[in-house]
C-alpha cells in the first residue's frame, strides 16, 4: 500500500511536470510563429523585387535565409500542435467530430504533394461513419502526418492508401504505403520528438522529427491506440484505433 501510494504520488508530480513543459512549448511557440512568419515573408518580397544587378552570392544567402525561416516556421507550428496535444486543452470541451470530412479536408490538401512526389494516392472512407467526440484540429494533424510522412518515405510510383471504418467499440483509422519502410531498432523510437533514423534521413534529409510524437499525443488525448507494421524495402502500415461512446458502439 505504502509503494502504491509512492507511484501516485511520483505520477502526480510527473503529471504536473509534463503540463508544465507543455504550457511553456506552447507560449515559446506562439510568441515565436508571427515574427518567423513575418521574417519569411520579408525575405520572400526582397527576392521578388530585387534587382536584376544582384550578385549570385548575394540572393542565394537570401533565398537560404528564406528556407531556413521557412523551416523553423514549420517546426514552430509542430511545436504548437504537440503542446496543444500534450496539454489536453483542446479536448477541454469536445465536439461530435465526422471524421470523415475532416479527412476529406485533408486529403484536398495532400492529393499536390503526393502528385509532386509521383506518389498514388487512393483512399476509402466508409458509410455510416458515427461521430467521434474530439478535437477536429488535432485530428487533421494526425491524418496529415501520418499521411504526409507516408507519400515523404514513399519513393516515386509507389502508392499511399488512406482508409476509416467502423470496427466494435472504435473507429479505425490506416496509412498503409510501399515506402521504404523502418528499421526493426528505429519502431519503438518512431514517437519520439525529434528522432529520425537513419534511414529516414538519407532518404529526406528535411523534417523536424515532430510528426510522429504529435500523431502519438493525439491518439492519447483521444484515448485511442496506435500499432505500426513494418519491413524495409516494401512498406509500412499505421492504424490508430479510437474508442467510441457506448451509446454508439453497437455492431461494426
Amino acid at each position: 500500500e505504502a509503494e502504491a501510494q509512492r507511484l501516485e504520488v511520483a505520477y502526480r508530480e510527473l503529471s504536473i511536470a509534463e503540463k508544465a513543459k507543455s504550457e511553456y512549448m506552447r507560449k515559446v511557440a506562439h510568441e515565436l510563429r508571427g515574427p518567423l512568419g513575418t521574417v519569411k515573408t520579408a525575405l520572400s518580397v526582397a527576392l521578388d523585387s530585387a534587382p536584376d544587378s544582384m550578385s549570385q552570392r548575394a540572393r542565394g544567402l537570401i533565398e537560404r535565409a528564406e528556407r531556413r525561416a521557412g523551416e523553423l516556421a514549420e517546426m514552430t507550428r509542430e511545436l504548437l500542435s504537440l503542446a496543444l496535444a500534450r496539454g489536453g486543452e483542446a479536448l477541454a470541451e469536445p465536439v461530435a467530430m465526422d471524421l470523415g470530412t475532416v479527412a476529406r479536408e485533408v486529403l484536398d490538401e495532400m492529393a499536390a504533394r503526393a502528385e509532386e512526389a509521383g506518389v498514388a494516392l487512393s483512399f476509402r472512407l466508409h458509410d455510416g461513419l458515427p461521430p467521434l467526440p474530439g478535437n477536429p484540429g488535432g485530428m487533421a494533424d494526425l491524418m496529415r502526418n501520418l499521411l504526409g510522412n507516408a507519400i515523404r518515405y514513399t519513393p516515386a510510383g509507389g502508392s499511399v492508401s488512406f482508409t476509416i471504418w467502423k470496427a466494435a467499440g472504435c473507429l479505425v483509422v490506416e496509412v498503409r504505403d510501399t515506402g521504404i519502410g523502418i528499421e526493426a531498432e528505429a519502431v519503438d523510437r518512431i514517437f519520439e520528438e525529434f528522432y529520425r533514423s537513419d534511414a529516414a534521413r538519407a532518404h529526406a534529409p528535411e523534417g523536424t522529427g515532430l510528426g510522429m510524437a504529435i500523431v502519438k499525443a493525439v491518439v492519447d488525448q483521444h484515448r485511442g491506440t496506435i500499432d505500426v507494421e513494418s519491413e524495409v524495402g516494401r512498406g509500412t502500415r499505421f492504424r490508430v484505433r479510437l474508442p467510441l461512446p457506448r451509446e454508439t458502439t453497437g455492431g461494426g
